[in-house]
């Protein structure tokens, strides 16, 4: 518990992803976002909201702590599409948080990984 609570505030982020997730060599895309966090249930839940100016878009996260099994859910949702996707779960292991689900990406099932780090 309490492993997001150093997002609690608002930020200026940086993103960058591939322009195709299934394709190693794709170009990076790089955009701007702004992400103001809150933490909720004594640090047991965390939300965010993302803007993201260049693409006209806004998600939003919401991480929920699950003591018996020590195992954070993350959810996501985005303006554009207006759904919660499935969550990644995971944990804070020395640090760095690995959370693991499954998605589709263009109608194929994929296996997503999400990891938090300082590095």
């Amino acid at each position: 518990m309490n492993d997001f609570d150093f997002l609690t505030a608002s930020w200026d982020i940086a993103n960058r992803r591939r322009a195709d997730f299934l394709d190693a060599d794709s170009a990076w895309e790089d955009f701007p976002g702004v992400a103001t966090a809150s933490r909720c249930f004594g640090g047991g839940a965390d939300f965010d909201e993302t803007v993201f100016p260049a693409k006209g878009t806004a998600g939003l996260t919401l991480r929920l702590y699950d003591p018996e099994r020590g195992e954070w859910s993350l959810y996501w949702s985005s303006s554009s599409a207006g759904l919660l996707f499935p969550p990644v779960t995971g944990r804070f292991t020395d640090g760095t948080g690995v959370f693991h689900g499954d998605d589709t990406y263009h109608g194929k099932d994929v296996r997503a990984r999400f990891t938090w780090s300082g590095a």
